[in-house]
């Protein structure tokens, strides 16, 4: 059986996905609900805010690129890799170091989407990292929350036009977590589309194609994921995200040389949804945020593109 990092374990011991079913049952208890959200209103008072519950997910209105997706894209809005200060953590419970994002690159990290737009600002990362602890720290409450937004969602949208980004800004293995086998199938039977960028290889994130969760697979710099590595998940149907340096309202090269072949590029920032990406193609991306723009370590590829 596959390890699950610390941060899965606690998820996972805290029975995050049957806290998920019970949030997304159309008859969740009330009882379940109301307890789930005071124990978030709780801890957020903790950590200074007022005692008051608050969304999970983030919604397509408030973020740019999961509000050009066709489909209505909620997504789960984490601090990534080990960016949570050890005195945050000591206060949730947990331990001083929490990593959610355990195969990110140097060049990743230095570039990461979480600091472009509103998480520029020091107040939505702290609100962040208040909504990242309560998720390890009470999973199952974290869970009812979130299958609750995913079902009001589903409901308003209808079948086939919600979709669920559950690793924004984190690299969560979710399909590993008990329970996922039972679950994550009748959820994307009721119409919900699941997807997620991933750094880890394809056999960790196998079983996710298996429940049918929609994984794009990261580029990093050259270093960190070799061409052969990037050929062969392109060439057995896969989908890549490279950050390519084209700057805003400048167009997509068409087809990329990689290894010893070419590939198909299509424009990643048109939409967020991956779902119906066609196979085998690089979804080429445009640098976010000034850290991502500067980047000189090769995780933005500077390349003669025809």
């Amino acid at each position: 059986m596959t390890s699950l990092t610390y941060t899965e374990r606690l998820l996972d011991e805290g029975r995050f996905w049957e806290g998920f079913a019970t949030g997304f049952r159309a008859t969740c208890p009330r009882a379940a609900l109301k307890c789930a959200r005071e124990s978030l209103a709780g801890f957020r008072e903790g950590f200074g805010y007022a005692r008051a519950s608050a969304d999970m997910l983030t919604r397509p209105e408030s973020q740019t690129k999961l509000g050009k997706s066709d489909r209505y894209s909620l997504g789960l809005m984490l601090v990534p890799s080990d960016g949570i200060p050890s005195d945050m953590l000591t206060k949730a419970g947990l331990r001083s170091r929490v990593n959610l994002c355990p195969r990110a690159s140097a060049g990743c990290r230095a570039a990461c989407l979480s600091q472009s737009g509103h998480g520029q600002f020091a107040a939505t990362q702290y609100a962040r990292a208040v909504r990242t602890l309560f998720l390890l720290a009470h999973p199952f409450h974290a869970g009812v929350l979130i299958g609750r937004e995913l079902r009001r969602a589903l409901e308003r949208e209808g079948a086939g036009r919600v979709a669920l980004r559950l690793n924004v800004t984190s690299d969560i293995r979710w399909e590993l977590l008990s329970g996922a086998d039972d679950i994550v199938p009748d959820i994307i039977a009721s119409g919900v589309r699941f997807y997620d960028y991933t750094a880890w290889n394809r056999q960790a994130r196998e079983h996710a194609h298996t429940l049918g969760w929609h994984i794009t697979y990261s580029a990093k710099e050259p270093a960190a994921t070799p061409d052969d590595y990037l050929v062969d998940i392109l060439s057995s149907g896969g989908t890549v995200a490279m950050p390519i340096r084209v700057g805003k309202g400048e167009p997509m090269p068409e087809w990329i040389p990689l290894g010893m072949g070419t590939f198909r590029v299509i424009d990643g920032d048109l939409s967020d949804d991956r779902t119906e990406d066609p196979q085998g193609v690089i979804v080429g991306l445009r640098p976010k945020g000034e850290a991502g723009k500067r980047d000189t370590s090769g995780f933005v590829r500077d390349l003669i593109l025809t």
